[in-house]
């Protein structure tokens, strides 16, 4: 069992492994498990990466937007155009957001 967890790593990973495939809904009928249990997996395999990842060294950044389901819901996804990573993803299409959450946490050499 992972802590925090009532799931092994073995069935947390093959949890995240279907959702880089499938919706979570698709995920959940398949694998039995509510919403929120795969949200808590998914959750903590954020977690884990995000300590994971070395100091960031971007020299090109790409900035695009997404919608969900053909609605108005919107995300800001900040990229390494080199790394090909994530970088950042904000919770709407603002400007203000992106600013305010990743590019004032960098240092001023960073900047």
């Amino acid at each position: 069992m992972k802590p925090g967890s009532e799931f092994t790593a073995m069935l947390e990973a093959l949890v995240i492994d279907w959702l880089k495939e499938a919706s979570i809904s698709a995920v959940s009928r398949f694998m039995g498990l509510s919403w929120n249990a795969i949200d808590g997996i998914m959750q903590r395999a954020v977690k884990r990466g995000l300590a994971r990842r070395k100091e960031i060294s971007s020299t090109r950044i790409g900035v695009d937007e997404t919608a969900f389901k053909k609605r108005h819901d919107y995300v800001t996804v900040l990229s390494d155009q080199d790394a090909g990573t994530v970088l950042h993803v904000g919770s709407d299409r603002k400007k203000a957001n992106a600013q305010s959450t990743w590019y004032e946490s960098l240092t001023k050499e960073k900047r």
